[in-house]
């Protein structure tokens, strides 16, 4: 619900949680200022994203994951665009090494990374389509 809270621009955020051996559970939203924000586009301003950054690592935690939101309905609506694809492999560079995931407006939710990943979705209302990659929440 949290990045569906305005309806007609995307919202993008990133995602820390704490790490329990092998598994990461992913349990805050780290948000900062966006540069541009619209219908078809999120881009966090640079200082903002930065400074989003070094708070994580001055506190010890990580960036695990890159969460955001496109405006289409449907499971073909959230696969990542060059624009997606282009800030995973800054962040990449940056030794940042996430999951990302694309939800779309009526509950799909896509995840990818460079990294090997397995999800675990713990809850109700919460479908797996191709498991590991496109699951259904069923929104309320």
């Amino acid at each position: 619900k949290f990045l569906n809270i305005n309806k007609r621009i995307e919202s993008l955020h990133f995602i820390t949680g704490i790490q329990l051996n092998n598994m990461i559970v992913l349990d805050r939203i780290v948000s900062f200022e966006q540069e541009i924000q619209n219908s078809v586009f999120a881009k966090g301003k640079s200082d903002s994203v930065r400074k989003a950054l070094m708070e994580l690592e001055k506190y010890g935690h990580r960036l695990y994951g890159c969460f955001h939101i496109h405006p289409g309905i449907g499971p073909g609506s959230n696969l990542p665009s060059h624009i997606d694809l282009n800030l995973q492999k800054n962040l990449d560079r940056g030794n940042y090494k996430a999951l990302y995931a694309i939800f779309t407006r009526d509950g799909y939710v896509r995840f990818y990374s460079s990294q090997k990943f397995e999800i675990q979705i713990y809850g109700t209302g919460v479908n797996t389509i191709n498991k590991g990659e496109l699951y259904h929440v069923e929104i309320s």
